[in-house]
């Protein structure tokens, strides 16, 4: 299976005291090793938040993803990814429509999988009414 990554950090203290895009990015491939996946790219973004979409490496790996390149994304952490509920349904959208899959390394969220995709689609239901 063909995959991409994505790392992002929002601040160099982040990248200093958290977990740095290097090491996001030696987790990835690590991952991808294990589970056999091909990786064909790591996308990255330093220094921006993930309050939108609107982010090079980002809309880098998203191409990808429209053109069908790849049939997974990795990230190490959902929220890296993406803070907006709606941005999150929006690139869940993109990649269910490309039959691409979301795996979330932090979460052990893996759509390549039935169970995976169930609780990606729990994710994605709007919270009850008075909640």
């Amino acid at each position: 299976m063909k995959v991409i990554g994505y790392v992002r950090v929002s601040t160099e203290d982040q990248a200093k005291e958290g977990v740095s895009l290097e090491a996001q990015q030696a987790r990835i491939k690590a991952y991808c090793t294990a589970k056999g996946w091909e990786l064909v790219g790591i996308e990255a973004d330093r220094g921006l938040s993930a309050k939108d979409c609107n982010r090079p490496g980002l809309q880098a790996a998203l191409e990808a993803v429209k053109h069908k390149q790849v049939e997974a994304l990795v990230v190490y952490k959902l929220d890296w990814l993406t803070r907006s509920i709606a941005d999150l349904l929006e690139l869940m959208n993109l990649l269910n429509k490309k039959d691409v899959a979301l795996v979330s390394m932090e979460e052990s969220l893996d759509a390549t999988t039935a169970t995976g995709r169930l609780m990606m689609n729990m994710l994605a239901l709007p919270p009850p009414m008075g909640a």
